[in-house]
């Protein structure tokens, strides 16, 4: 059944903030606690590493695949026709967009870069200080404020996502620079620029992204 947000009367910003909660807590499966099972005070460095943004990646040949059978099951789904490899690709490159291609995490220090893997000198180094978490249970973010103003001052992020042979280790988060509140606003809730550990392989990317689009609930993403 389609959902018309006309008839229903509720606004399609509530309908983006819906879709957004079931991507965040049923498709990611992510956790807010700490290793220790608590919400106590992270460090940085629980996200050490250098970091490849994820949309840098969703036009390579090796996704053709998961696009095309993407498309086939939102079809099905919401018992269409229309509906193109390029435009899930679509979907998933404004999910996820970042502004940056690459970047390192040490300590407390995120250094941000134009280049994948790290390579050139950073554009930007911010250091970050841990303010607490935003919202609750598996839906709450770990927010950090950095040293100086600019583009990346407030950072919210979730935790960690494992890898395996199949599933790309990686994060979400969302940056700006004027507050935590305009980051958890509604109309941010399908944006999750994301980042996946260097050396993630595309077959593995590949893998990922298949099964999170199988759980997308597109009834809520693509209106008519």
């Amino acid at each position: 059944m389609k959902i018309s947000t006309k008839k229903s009367g509720i606004k399609t910003k509530s309908f983006l903030f819906m879709a957004g909660v079931l991507f965040l807590s049923s498709v990611m499966f992510i956790s807010c606690k700490d290793d220790d099972g608590s919400n106590s005070q992270p460090d940085l460095a629980k996200w050490a590493g250098t970091w490849n943004a994820m949309d840098q990646y969703l036009d390579d040949a090796g996704l053709n695949q998961a696009w095309t059978d993407g498309a086939a099951h939102v079809n099905n789904t919401l018992s269409r026709q229309d509906i193109t490899a390029e435009r899930i690709k679509a979907v998933f490159k404004t999910m996820l967009k970042t502004d940056f291609k690459s970047c390192v995490i040490e300590g407390g220090t995120m250094k941000i870069y134009a280049a994948l893997d790290a390579s050139g000198s950073p554009s930007d180094i911010i250091t970050y200080t841990y303010k607490g978490t935003i919202g609750e249970g598996d839906v709450a973010w770990h927010s950090f404020e950095g040293d100086k103003a600019g583009d990346y001052k407030y950072l919210i992020a979730y935790p960690v996502e494992p890898g395996s042979a199949n599933a790309a280790e990686h994060f979400h988060f969302r940056y700006g620079a004027s507050s935590f509140d305009a980051l958890t606003a509604d109309n941010m809730a399908m944006w999750m620029a994301t980042v996946m550990k260097q050396g993630t392989t595309i077959p593995v990317l590949a893998a990922s992204l298949a099964e999170v689009i199988q759980e997308l609930p597109w009834q809520y993403i693509i209106q008519p």
